[in-house]
């Protein structure tokens, strides 16, 4: 006698995985996130590639301007 209520379960290809670890991040970070003004919110993400000096010292002080948290992500070769 079997249970038709019971589902099998299938092994998770690297997309699956991907696509939930994506989903999740994406749920908790904006969930986490409580405005002080419940009718306004807003959330921007912007990326950068390969900029010059001068250019990342100034997007620097623009976010340390207006308050701004960022990411930076640093790759070193050899």
């Amino acid at each position: 006698m079997t249970n038709k209520n019971t589902m099998s379960l299938k092994p998770m290809t690297r997309r699956d995985v991907l696509k939930t670890i994506g989903l999740g991040s994406a749920f908790l970070l904006t969930g986490a996130y409580i405005p002080d003004d419940p009718g306004k919110r807003h959330l921007i993400t912007l990326s950068y590639d390969d900029g010059f000096e001068r250019s990342s010292i100034k997007t620097a002080e623009i976010y340390e301007k207006y308050g701004l948290s960022a990411s930076i992500n640093v790759i070193a070769s050899a």
